[in-house]
């Protein structure tokens, strides 16, 4: 009698645990379903974005080459106005009044400050 209810009770829980068990796989299978195809459908988004920018590549290269041409004329620009600039530079440095060399020797020194402290003299005998 007691083997009967042990063995009812064990098979209740057998019961039980496969009854899980099966709900469990069951879900899982169609988990892995879904994700198949999520996966299916990433790797055809992978492709279409690959074909595209495939397509896309020429517009790229002709933005750098254009670029690249832009960068030559501003550099090419820039060389002719630093060049005219510093002729520009030259030529009136050229047509400047060239002032005649000085020759301040000690003599003229000395006569300068004699004649600036004079004429501070009188200044102050003014007032």
């Amino acid at each position: 009698m007691w083997l009967e209810i042990f063995v009812g009770i064990a098979l209740l829980i057998f019961a039980v645990t496969a009854y899980f068990l099966i709900r469990t796989l069951i879900t899982m299978e169609k988990t892995l379903r879904k994700l198949d195809a999520l996966s299916s459908e990433s790797v055809s988004l992978v492709r279409n974005t690959d074909r595209m920018l495939t397509a896309f590549d020429p517009v790229l290269h002709s933005l750098s080459n254009i670029g690249e041409i832009v960068e030559d004329k501003t550099t090419d620009l820039r060389a002719r106005y630093y060049a005219e600039r510093e002729r520009d530079y030259l030529e009136r440095k050229r047509e400047r009044i060239p002032t005649p060399p000085r020759s301040d020797t000690p003599k003229e020194i000395v006569e300068w400050a004699l004649l600036s402290a004079q004429l501070f003299n009188k200044f102050a005998n003014r007032r």
